[in-house]
C-alpha cells in the first residue's frame, strides 16, 4: 500500500492506539519503520479480537487470531475497520478482501547497505603543535570500504600508508607510517559542496628517521570540499576534493613504553579517489 491508502491506515492506527502508544504517527502516506511498528502493536493488542467479532453468515471468513507480523492483510484490515470513528479520504481504496484468509505478502524490506571499495591518493602539507613540526610534503595512499545505509550515517573502514618529508630535527628528515582507521560520514552537516563532519579514530605504527618506532592513537575530523563527483553503484562519490584533516595524536615508544603528550596535527591537501 502507498499514498492515500497508507494515510488511511496511519489515521486508523493513531485512533486505535491513542491511549497506549505515543507519539502519534505523522500521516504522510509512507509505510516506514514506525508505521510497521505501530501495526505490530495493534496486532498484539487485538490478537484475539477476530475470534469474537460478529459472524456474518455470508462472509465465508475463518475466525482466527491475528498474526503478529506487521503486515496489513485482510484479517488485520478487517479488525482495523470493524469499529472506527475516523475521517478517510473518499478516494482511498483501503478495504480488506473479505473473501481471503490470512494476511498478504509483507511490504518490501529496507534496501541492504551498499558497499563500495575505492582507493584514494592524498598529497598536502602538515603542521604539528606540541612539539612544533612542519612537514611541507605529505603523501598517503589508502583503501577504503564504505557501507552506506539509507537514513543512517556511512561507515568507513580504511587501511593505508603515509610518507612525510619534515623540516627541522624533531621528527627527523622523514616520517613513515601505516595506519588503520574507522570513520563515519554522511552526517548531514553540509553547505553546498562543503562537508564539515567526518569523524574518525585511527591507530598507526610510525617510524621517524633516526628514532625508535612508535605506536599511536588519533581521534579527529576531516572537512571536505568536493571538486568533482561520480556516481558508482547508485552512490554519488567525490573523485577530487580539497580537505583539511585535524586530529589529536598520542604515541607510545615501542622500545621504551614511554607515552608522549598529545599532539595536535593539521593536514591541508588534495585527494583523488578512483574505483
Amino acid at each position: 500500500m502507498t499514498g492515500i491508502d497508507v494515510e488511511a491506515l496511519q489515521r486508523l492506527l493513531n485512533y486505535h492506539l491513542a491511549m497506549v502508544c505515543s507519539p502519534p504517527l505523522v500521516v504522510d502516506g509512507i509505510f516506514g519503520p514506525l508505521t510497521c511498528e505501530r501495526v505490530i502493536d495493534f496486532q498484539e493488542f487485538n490478537r484475539l479480537y477476530p475470534t469474537t467479532m460478529p459472524i456474518q453468515e455470508a462472509d465465508g471468513v475463518v475466525r482466527q487470531p491475528l498474526a503478529i507480523d506487521g503486515i496489513v492483510g485482510p484479517n488485520t484490515g478487517r479488525v482495523l475497520l470493524d469499529v472506527r470513528v475516523i475521517s478517510q479520504d473518499p478516494k482511498s481504496q483501503f478495504t480488506p478482501n473479505v473473501a481471503s484468509v490470512g494476511d498478504g505478502p509483507a511490504p518490501s524490506p529496507p534496501s541492504p547497505p551498499k558497499v563500495l571499495r575505492f582507493v584514494t591518493l592524498q598529497a598536502g602539507s602538515q603542521a604539528s603543535v606540541n612539539p612544533w613540526a612542519i612537514s611541507p610534503f605529505v603523501l598517503s595512499g589508502q583503501m577504503t570500504w564504505l557501507a552506506r545505509n539509507e537514513g543512517k550515517p556511512d561507515f568507513l573502514l580504511t587501511a593505508g600508508g603515509q610518507f612525510s618529508a619534515n623540516l627541522g630535527s624533531v621528527n627527523g628528515s622523514w616520517t613513515a607510517q601505516v595506519f588503520g582507521q574507522m570513520g563515519l560520514g554522511n552526517l548531514n552537516l553540509q553547505l553546498g559542496p562543503l562537508d564539515f563532519l567526518n569523524p574518525f579514530v585511527q591507530v598507526m605504527l610510525q617510524q621517524n628517521q633516526g628514532q625508535s618506532p612508535s605506536a599511536g592513537l588519533a581521534v579527529g575530523n576531516q572537512i571536505n570540499l568536493s571538486l568533482a563527483k561520480k556516481t558508482i553503484n547508485g552512490i554519488e562519490m567525490d573523485t577530487f576534493s580539497l580537505f583539511i584533516n585535524l586530529q589529536e595524536v598520542a604515541n607510545v615508544g615501542l622500545d621504551t613504553g614511554q607515552c608522549s603528550a598529545p599532539s595536535t596535527q593539521g593536514l591541508l591537501g588534495l585527494g583523488w579517489s578512483f574505483f
